[in-house]
C-alpha cells in the first residue's frame, strides 16, 4: 500500500476545471473525509498545472485513486465509497455525513 509518511490512507482526486461533476465530487469527498483523520485527500487539478502522479490516466475525470488503485472513473457513488473506505479504515462516517 502507498501510505503517506504519517501512515494515512491516500485518496487522490484527479480533476479538471472543465469537468462538470468534478467540483461536486470534490465537495462530497472533502465533507465526508474531514472527520476521518486516517485518510489524506489529495486533489490534483490538471487545468491548474498540478502534476499527475505516476501511472495515472488523465483523459477521463473525475478519477479517484485509493492506495494506488482506481476506484472511480468519470463518476462517483458516495455510499459505495463509504463501504469501501470503511473496510480500509474500520471507521463508518456516513451517518455523520447525512
Amino acid at each position: 500500500m502507498n501510505k503517506s509518511f504519517d501512515g494515512k490512507i491516500i485518496v487522490q482526486l484527479i480533476k479538471r476545471d472543465s469537468c462538470r461533476i468534478c467540483s461536486s465530487v470534490q465537495n462530497q469527498l472533502q465533507k465526508y473525509l474531514k472527520e476521518i483523520d486516517t485518510v489524506d485527500l489529495q486533489v490534483i487539478n490538471l487545468d491548474r498545472g498540478d502534476l499527475l502522479p505516476p501511472k495515472r490516466q488523465c483523459y477521463i475525470t473525475p478519477a479517484i485513486w485509493v492506495e494506488d488503485r482506481l476506484w472511480y472513473l468519470g463518476g462517483f457513488d458516495l455510499n459505495r465509497f463509504e463501504e469501501k473506505i470503511s473496510k480500509l479504515t474500520g471507521i463508518s462516517q456516513l451517518n455523520i455525513y447525512n
